[in-house]
């Protein structure tokens, strides 16, 4: 009798320890699948920062290599530019062939 009354008992430990380790075990899953979890939320969030800051840095770049550009073709057309531009470089072209008609319509007289 006290035989059984110790396996009866030592099986109630047991059990009661079965319990609290299952209790641990499901708490301690969560905290491990809730950790997992956070550390993916971590790794998108970093990885979406990483993309938008080379979109950014790729529109700063379109932006200056068009600015750029403007900057160029408006050096190119003005007569404040460098050697005063297209328009500047037009007029002279536009003088040089009226003299030259003006040359042409002496002689023919």
């Amino acid at each position: 009798m006290r035989v059984r009354s110790e396996r009866n008992e030592v099986a109630h430990r047991m059990d009661e320890v079965r319990s609290r380790h299952e209790k641990e075990s499901g708490v301690g899953g969560n905290l491990i699948t809730l950790n997992r979890t956070l550390h993916d939320i971590e790794v998108a969030i970093d990885r979406g920062k990483e993309h938008n800051m080379q979109d950014a840095d790729d529109a700063r770049i379109d932006w200056q290599s068009t600015e750029l550009q403007y900057t160029k073709v408006a050096e190119m057309a003005s007569v404040e530019g460098n050697g005063g531009g297209l328009l500047a470089y037009l007029r002279s072209f536009n003088a040089f062939l009226e003299r030259s008609a003006l040359a042409l319509e002496a002689r023919r007289v």
